[in-house]
């Protein structure tokens, strides 16, 4: 499971940002991956802003860490860190 600290603006007067429901990760391929290098696509860019899943469902699956970085500023890795590659 990815572990992120969150910047106070990513939190509302009640907490952190929630997102529940069924996301586009749940069955996606590349899910481990993104959770790995911290990457997002644009489904889970329309997940995160609408939670609308007719719109992220039709929405492509090529994951970014600019996307990742627009929809969580600031974020940062909690937590045991990835090996280096090739470590």
């Amino acid at each position: 499971m990815l572990d992120l600290a969150m910047d106070a603006d990513l939190q509302s007067n009640s907490g952190p940002l929630a997102l529940v429901g069924p996301a586009p990760c749940d069955s996606c391929r590349l899910a481990a991956r993104c959770a790995a290098e911290l990457l997002a696509c644009a489904a889970f860019h329309l997940y995160a802003t609408t939670g609308r899943a007719p719109r992220w469902r039709l929405a492509p699956r090529a994951p970014t860490r600019e996307r990742f970085d627009l929809i969580f500023p600031g974020a940062v890795r909690i937590g045991p860190q990835p090996s280096p590659k090739g470590a």
